[in-house]
């Protein structure tokens, strides 16, 4: 009888230490990564249709284009890490005349204010003044995009033609 109590008693505490054993834990540690990138932004479909420049009873350049579109919107457009952002604009060149002959009342050449409304950023670049408005984010953004261009102004009247200029976004993520 001696033996079979020491037997069961044996088997007994076997049996706890499996138990035990059973509710060890182990943590696994999972990782993964999010590449920071930015939405696509697509060229405009069409150019921006400013209209009229000048005056008709004094032929001198409009205060604000005439034309019905005069922005360029991506609604939603994101970038998940901060980014540098280039704003770049060039005057409206007559394409038809290269020169305004010399008279200082004409000119062959209307400048105005390229502006970026995007999230928490609102910059302008006027084409009057040279290089280029370079600006960063310190965050992610997303929002509408809208590119947008006001208050022209000339020194002198425009000469008759077609008149032609660019409004370039650079969007690069910081590294």
């Amino acid at each position: 009888m001696k033996t079979q109590m020491l037997c069961a008693i044996a088997l007994g505490v076997a049996a706890i230490g499996g138990a035990a054993a059973a509710q060890d834990s182990d943590s696994v540690n999972v990782t993964s990564t999010v590449t920071a990138r930015c939405a696509a932004l697509n060229d405009a479909s069409a150019p921006l249709a400013l209209g009229e420049l000048v005056q008709s009873g004094t032929g001198e350049v409009v205060s604000v284009f005439a034309g019905t579109t005069t922005s360029y919107s991506v609604p939603g457009y994101w970038c998940n890490a901060p980014a540098n952002l280039t704003l770049a604009a060039t005057p409206l060149q007559n394409v038809d005349v290269v020169d305004d002959g010399g008279d200082p009342s004409f000119t062959t050449r209307v400048d105005y204010t390229a502006s970026l409304v995007w999230d928490d950023v609102n910059r302008t670049k006027n084409t009057a003044v040279a290089g280029d408005e370079v600006f960063s984010t310190s965050e992610a953004n997303i929002g509408a995009l809208t590119l947008s261009v006001s208050s022209p102004t000339a020194v002198g009247r425009p000469v008759a033609g077609d008149y032609a200029g660019s409004v370039t976004l650079t969007i690069a993520l910081l590294p």
